[in-house]
């Protein structure tokens, strides 16, 4: 006899999925801003995003690290300011809006990509940080 998968309640599927959903949208309104400032990019400029991406993603994981580890109990309750990731989202529309007024071409493309990892997670890691500090006292 097959074993039933066990169910996931709505609110746990929503904040399992808060994470990967607002990095998609920042990474397509990223794109987007690069593109209508900088005009469609080339396979260069992509590998470029994409490389920025990674190495901005690094550098969080990098800094992340070196942060005390919070218990789970001090992260089961979240605001909706958190699950809607507004800081990490604003934070990579003010860095990109500074890309495309500074840099262009293959420049504003890599910095694009690693100002949407930086900026996209490490404000995830500040809100989880702040939020657990928050709740330990």
């Amino acid at each position: 006899m097959p074993r039933k998968a066990p169910r996931r309640s709505a609110p746990a599927a929503l904040r399992d999925a808060t994470t990967p959903y607002g990095f998609t949208v920042a990474l397509w309104l990223s794109s987007s801003l690069l593109s209508r400032v900088d005009g469609r990019p080339g396979v260069t400029a992509i590998f470029l995003f994409v490389f920025g991406a990674l190495f901005g993603f690094a550098g969080v994981g990098e800094l992340a690290g070196r942060l005390p580890a919070s218990s789970p109990a001090t992260n089961t309750a979240w605001s909706l300011l958190q699950a809607l990731h507004v800081g990490p989202v604003l934070a990579v529309v003010a860095g990109i809006a500074v890309d495309v007024l500074l840099l262009h071409g293959l420049a504003a493309w890599f910095a694009g990509g690693a100002v949407v990892a930086t900026a996209y997670f490490g404000g995830i890691c500040a809100e989880s940080h702040h939020f657990a500090r928050r709740h330990r006292r």
